[in-house]
């Protein structure tokens, strides 16, 4: 930290620099000094909690699987794998984005689980649960404008 601050006021010249760690980060966007923040990468996830500001140094931890396994694991799961088509790359992607989705209390959470159960029983196709469905073919919005009538 030192030496990357030194080269910001040496070369850059800045005026003030301010480093803080980035689950502090996550939780001042939302607004919150407490929390549990789940940073999930493209190849490893992060877990680190945070207490009135202060990070918990020997809470975090650094597991070896991300983004990348998220979105094998979800082309190759049960569910997925029982519709006629398997889902595309960009299905599976879409897929573990609306899941992994950030909550910033409970109560979001559960709002949030509520909407997910009442988008499965209006799904067709896919299993994507958007209500649009997808015959494979790439032709999703050709799908979706055959579903709403359009």
């Amino acid at each position: 930290r030192e030496i990357m601050a030194q080269i910001m006021f040496e070369k850059f010249n800045v005026s003030g620099l301010y480093v803080a760690s980035q689950p502090r980060l996550a939780l001042a966007s939302c607004g919150k000094v407490t929390g549990c923040v789940v940073d999930v990468g493209h190849g490893t996830t992060g877990v680190s909690c945070v207490t009135e500001g202060q990070l918990q140094q020997h809470t975090c931890e650094q597991l070896p699987f991300a983004g990348d396994e998220f979105t094998n694991f979800i082309k190759g799961s049960p569910a997925s794998s029982s519709s006629e088509v398997p889902l595309s790359d960009r299905q599976a992607t879409d897929l573990k984005h609306k899941c992994m989705e950030v909550c910033t209390s409970s109560k979001a959470f559960d709002e949030a689980l509520r909407s997910a159960a009442s988008d499965n029983g209006h799904d067709s196709g896919s299993g994507i649960g958007d209500g649009n469905g997808s015959d494979g073919s790439g032709d999703e919005h050709a799908h979706a404008n055959a579903n709403s009538g359009s």
